[in-house]
């Protein structure tokens, strides 16, 4: 595409440009992407031969040349005046050439015959002495600088050599309406350019100026320096069209392009700031992250040796090793405290719960007597007591604020708030029992951290839950793990109904977003208000568990309505737990966490400047909505609304509110050049909105620094916001002065930090998109570039902060693992020197899983091979077959030679397995040796076929499809040979640089943690990775939702693994067993949770991880997708999902690729399709899928009724009708899923077409 820039006269004057000056030349439009409009035919002039003009000394143009004043600016096509440099009056001249001579002109064209590129084109004349001309490109593919720089003398020559006797008020028109209209043809290395020169007027009618361009140091003469004129006369245009106040909804104004442009900017600045840091801080933080994580590793290594080790001196002194269930619930109880004789205080809200010397117990009892509990439900006091002491005992003890005391807190808040809302909600005594438990559980085994940490650091429970409530699943699982007991058992005495009623309710309040794609807690508060703005009954099930959800929600928060004097004290107790999180952010790594979303972070040295300006927002956006909701339900609790919203004045007041007039300062700032004499300043908003991103180049070196509100207040800025807002008329007031490291703005000299080498090309991509936006002729173009550059950012993210954050933590994790190092290896030694003193053995060698902590099976370890010791990583795969099928989808545009040619270390993905040339490939595949491998071969041709059959497949590659052929596969089966072809046919390992050795491990790992089920076996997995990809493909979902790339990966990792580890047993058989899992999960999506836990939980060691290639929130999202594809696959959620599918395609009227919600939600039907898409298969799989899937079945029934059981539907093995169930199977769910799929995605339609066929065998044979 083409952007343009209109053309000035130096003194002021218009220029007319083009075919009569009737067009302006932003009104030509930016190119060929967004307008197709023909420009009208004229008859062609004959076209003079040019001479060759004197040689030109190639030179950059005099400094005072960039100070022209007079540049333009692109777009709307009004002309805005730029004075000349102060020293440059113009002489009089006889001929014209000087008082015709435009200003700095600036277009931008793509270079000849090179696909997807970009050249910047700048023409201006020696405005210092009103002669000669300097036309320069800038190729940003290369970063390179080329110009021409004429004298006076050349520049006559030039022109007569073209025309003899042209006049030069023609030759500058032609001139100017070329370069203006983008009538500019580049070469492909950037060195040649043909001006074409045309006027409707006069001879000739059309010349074409060829000049050689030579190369140059740097591009600042003639590209960063004019554009500080080309931002003068934009500003004045602006201005000048406020004053006219004329609507022309046909001219796109200048004023309309800034007003979008900050938008633009924000975007922008995300990808050139992730760009440079890429560039210039990757390679460091590689360097540091391999040292961090060797770190770790020896700090885990120590650990799990420490731990070893006394274990073994345990069972020396005590005659034998203490068992892992010693440490579970329900083995010793804490000895009960003596009675305290507590009594419910009058106040229960204003307590300062770090004050209160009773136990907990004896808080819980009283609260349950108060509220009539024990009498209700018949409960033994000591139970009661036994209960609340052991949830006391297993509160944390070593953190500030959450623990006992808070424990205590939540249960007397609670006591507030049921009290406050009698009059109005109809409690039960079930509901009360809910209320109460919820509030006292909420601290029930934490550390302290809180969920951003706890999915940051892939601890344990964020695997265990796929980061989805983790910490509230947690609690409640430990919770409910304390009704085991029959001592602490508060539901022993509870009707099985009542039990229900009460676990449901706690598990509403505590996990209050199912697995799949529910709301989150603002979204709830938000029906909560619209609940009680319609004044409901709340004397239904529903409303009073929305109403105990938030009170769960209110005594969380309860500290922030606390009376003054409290909450500070408690505050203060907050604020040190918070920073402890950033001492543990910083032992593993990882970036300060930012409390919820402000400013105000875990970096104890901020603590100062953002406490009080991020609990002021925190209170303000989200505690003071939930207390005024609240306070409408239960007036009693205006006194703590009154309370939170003194407290967010104070911390106000304290803080300051010039951070958010910062910040929404900064969301309106276009993007600013300013003419600072001996340099150029680059103002815009930074990758962080919070951040003012300063650039100051020279034609020598380039400073930068982005300053938040905080920064600037140090340099005694006293008004940010201002600053920000005045920063357009300072440039174009020419205010701004700039030094070697540093910029005067307003008066007050800031500080700037010296960029590397080459930092000066970070600029470009502001211009480039400056004149771009403003070469554009109507808003709705604007727009498409907005919604273009958004989306890239979105995928991008903000790469620098990521990195500079994490630099920081890595460098502060080697330390921290230094000094825990040594710490440990002193103590190991004391203990070891114990152990062989006592006769026993040190421990020499520590399992890779011992030292992260990993406690899921890895299934290569189990069982090994006769005569092997050592589990290896992967299995021994045909590597012959692996050649022939990489060849075969490997991506040739760019030749498999280059990659023949590169170091394993270059080219990851081919480190064991290197592709065939293209010709050699096609000559051996004409018919392979190997019979085996033909047929697997030809198989694999139809990935793209509605019929792939991986029956067939599993025979080839494993000899049979029955359990014991599914149990070894020692040379891999269908979903090992599926996925390896498809990671290559979609070019993931390519675009991702996956180490080709980690995926074989992990490909290896994937198949055998797959049991030989008759069905949920890595068969299945094979076929639901197949039909993934074929409705991503063949079927059109990825163009349909437009999704990146990052999204068709996720959504094939998630089909290959969605039934990892699969026990043969559905949700339905946990729950009802009431297993250690369905606790563990508490009952919600059991199998799909062990899926998604089990596979990242492996992850965690390198040699099986693929998914390095994704760093900080690309990572983040990617496992946030992957766990949400593969627990969308629980059948339980499959009514919620599809009705949610229907609607949202209703609203959206079928536009679902606009957020991304829609688009996940759109890929999830995707993979649950590919689940459940047996019936819709031709007849010959259909029946294959059918008699294994009965097989499974009929297991379970056999299960249920050994274990006492009633045998599940379609379970019994005995009176089971085979053609009943599936027809009702089709019915109910697969033909509503189908026909909603063929019609938002038509090549699906085929499906819906064979089920029917299917479901007609079945109506014909309906005794089977």
């Amino acid at each position: 595409s083409k952007a343009t820039v209109s053309v000035l006269n130096w003194n002021g004057v218009n220029t007319k440009m083009g075919c009569g000056g009737s067009t302006p030349a932003a009104q030509q439009d930016s190119g060929k992407k967004y307008e197709q409009k023909e420009e009208k035919k004229e008859p062609a002039a004959k076209k003079e031969p040019a001479e060759a003009p004197p040689k030109s000394k190639e030179a950059p143009p005099p400094a005072a040349a960039a100070a022209a004043g007079g540049a333009a600016a692109a777009g709307g096509g009004a002309a805005a005046a730029a004075a000349p440099a102060a020293d440059a009056a113009p002489p009089a001249t006889a001929d014209g050439r000087q008082k015709n001579m435009p200003g700095p002109l600036m277009t931008q064209v793509g270079l000849t015959d090179v696909k997807d590129s970009v050249c910047l084109v700048s023409a201006f004349g020696h405005i210092s002495d009103l002669s000669g001309l300097t036309i320069a490109t800038y190729n940003f593919q290369t970063r390179e600088t080329f110009a021409v720089a004429m004298s006076d003398d050349e520049l006559t020559a030039c022109k007569e050599a073209l025309h003899a006797g042209l006049a030069w008020s023609n030759f500058w028109k032609m001139f100017a309406s070329g370069v203006s209209k983008g009538d500019v043809k580049v070469s492909a290395d950037a060195q040649t350019v043909d001006i074409r020169m045309k006027q409707s007027k006069g001879e000739p009618k059309e010349l074409t100026l060829s000049k050689k361009l030579t190369k140059q140091a740097s591009p600042y003469d003639y590209f960063i320096k004019p554009i500080g004129g080309v931002f003068k006369a934009k500003a004045k245009q602006a201005a000048d069209e406020a004053k006219e106040d004329k609507k022309d909804d046909k001219k796109l104004k200048e004023m309309d392009i800034v007003k979008k442009e900050a938008q633009y900017n924000l975007c922008e600045s995300v990808l050139v700031a992730g760009a440079e840091a890429q560039e210039v801080l990757a390679p460091a933080v590689n360097q540091t992250r391999e040292a961090a994580r060797e770190a770790k590793l020896k700090v885990g290594e120590l650990t799990a040796k420490l731990r070893q080790s006394k274990l073994g001196l345990e069972a020396l002194e005590a005659g034998m090793p203490s068992h892992p269930l010693d440490t579970m619930y329900g083995c010793v109880l804490p000895e009960l405290p003596a009675d305290s004789g507590f009594a419910v205080p009058g106040d229960t809200w204003g307590q300062d719960p770090f004050a209160v010397d009773a136990p907990l117990c004896d808080i819980g009892m009283a609260l349950f007597q108060k509220h009539g509990l024990i009498e209700a439900f018949s409960m033994s006091p000591d139970v009661v007591r036994n209960y609340w002491n052991f949830v006391e005992s297993k509160c944390p003890k070593d953190t500030a604020f959450n623990g006992a005391a808070h424990a205590k807190d939540c249960m007397l808040c609670m006591d507030h708030i049921v009290s406050a809302c009698a009059d109005k909600v109809k409690f039960s005594k079930e509901d009360l029992l809910a209320a109460f438990i919820s509030a006292g559980i909420l601290d029930l085994e934490i550390d302290g951290n809180d969920s951003s940490y706890v999915k940051a650091s892939g601890c344990m429970i964020s695997m265990l839950y796929s980061d989805v409530y983790s910490i509230n699943q947690h609690n409640l699982t430990c919770a409910a793990e304390i009704f085991y007991n029959d001592a602490t058992n508060l539901l022993a005495t509870l009707t099985p109904d009542q039990s229900k009623d009460v676990i449901e309710s706690v598990r509403e309040a505590l996990f209050i977003k199912a697995n799949v794609q529910m709301k989150s807690p603002a979204e709830r508060l938000e029906d909560f208000a619209g609940l009680v703005k319609g004044n409901p009954d709340f004397g239904t099930k529903d409303n009073i568990r929305h109403v105990i959800t938030h009170s769960v929600r209110l005594v969380d928060w309860a500290v922030f309505g606390k009376p003054e004097a409290v909450h500070k004290g408690m505050a203060s107790k907050f604020a040190e737990q918070y920073y402890k999180q950033g001492d543990n952010e910083i032992f593993l790594g990882l970036p300060s966490s930012n409390f919820y979303g402000t400013s105000w972070s875990t970096d104890r040295a901020q603590h100062d400047a953002t406490f009080a300006r991020g609990m002021a927002q925190f209170l303000k956006e989200s505690c003071i909505p939930l207390y005024e909701q609240m306070a409408k339900v239960g007036p009693g609790l205006s006194g703590a609304l009154d309370n939170v919203k003194a407290n967010a004045a104070a911390y106000e007041k304290e803080g300051g509110d010039s951070d958010v007039k910062f910040t929404a300062a900064l969301a309106e700032l276009p993007k600013v050049f300013a003419d600072c004499g001996a340099g150029t300043l680059v103002a815009r908003v930074g990758p962080n909105p919070r951040h003012l991103w300063l650039t100051y180049s020279t034609n020598e070196k380039t400073w930068s620094r982005q300053y938040d509100d905080i920064a600037l207040a140090k340099k005694g800025v006293a008004d940010t916001a201002a600053l920000v807002k005045g920063l357009p008329d300072a440039a174009a007031a020419g205010s701004i002065s700039g030094a070697a490291g540093s910029v005067t703005i307003d008066g007050k000299v800031l500080d700037l930090d010296e960029a590397p080498d080459g930092a000066v090309h970070q600029t470009m991509p502001s211009i480039k998109s400056y004149l771009e936006l403003r070469g554009l002729s109507a808003m709705r173009y604007v727009d498409r570039k907005l919604e273009e550059i958004t989306g890239k950012a979105e995928v991008a993210g903000d790469l620098a902060g990521l990195l500079v954050r994490e630099k920081k933590a890595l460098a502060g994790c080697v330390d921290v693992c230094a000094k825990r190092a040594a710490e440990l290896e002193a103590e190991v030694s004391k203990v070891e020197a114990d152990l062989t003193g006592k006769g026993g053995k040190a421990v020499t060698k520590v399992a890779i899983e011992d030292v992260m902590a990993i406690g899921v099976r890895n299934p290569l370890k189990a069982p090994l091979p006769a005569g092997v010791t050592e589990a290896p990583d992967r299995k021994v795969v045909d590597p012959e077959l692996l050649k022939v099928i990489k060849s075969r989808f490997f991506m040739k545009s760019d030749g498999a030679a280059e990659d023949l040619e590169k170091e394993p270390t270059d080219a990851p993905y081919c480190n064991q397995i290197m592709p065939y040339l293209t010709s050699d490939f096609s000559k051996m595949t004409k018919s392979l040796s190997d019979p085996k491998r033909q047929k697997i071969y030809d198989l694999l041709q139809l990935l793209d076929d509605w019929s792939y059959d991986v029956f067939d497949l599993q025979t080839e590659m494993s000899g049979g499809i029955s359990g014991e052929e599914l149990r070894s596969q020692p040379d891999g089966g269908a979903l090992f040979i599926t996925m390896y072809a498809l990671m290559y046919k979609w070019q993931f390992m390519q675009k991702y640089s996956i180490d080709e050795t980690v995926f074989l491990n992990w490909l290896s790992i994937v198949e055998a943690g797959y049991h030989p089920n008759p069905y949920h076996n890595s068969m299945h997995a094979a076929d639901v990775l197949h039909v993934t990809h074929y409705i991503i493909g063949p079927g059109g979902a990825k163009d349909k939702l437009k999704a990146t790339e990052e999204e068709v990966f996720a959504c094939l990792f998630a089909a290959a693994v969605h039934d990892y580890n699969h026990p043969g047993i559905n949700n339905a058989f946990h729950v009802r067993s009431q297993n250690y899992l369905a606790v563990l999960f508490n009952d919600r999506s059991v199998n799909e949770n062990i899926h998604s836990s089990s596979i990242f939980e492996l992850m965690r060691m390198d040699k099986f991880n693929i998914l390095q290639a994704f760093k900080g929130d690309a990572y983040t999202k990617m496992r946030d997708d992957i766990a949400e594809l593969i627990l969308g696959t629980d059948m339980g959620l499959h009514a919620m999902i599809l009705s949610r599918f229907k609607k949202r395609l209703e609203q959206t009227e079928g536009k679902l690729h606009k957020a991304k919600k829609d688009k996940i939600l759109g890929l999830t039907m995707a993979v649950k399709m590919a689940d459940i898409n047996n019936c819709g298969r031709p007849q010959k799989l259909y029946h294959g899928w059918c008699n294994v899937i009965v097989d499974e079945f009929f297991q379970q029934g056999d299960r249920e009724r050994l274990a006492g059981l009633p045998v599940s539907p379609f379970m019994d093995r005995f009176t089971t009708v085979m053609a009943k169930g599936q027809i009702g199977f089709m019915n109910y769910i697969v033909m509503p899923l189908f026909e909603c799929m063929g019609e938002f995605f038509e090549p699906m339609a085929i499906a819906s077409q064979l089920a029917e066929e299917n479901k007609s065998f079945w109506q014909e044979n309906e005794d089977w």
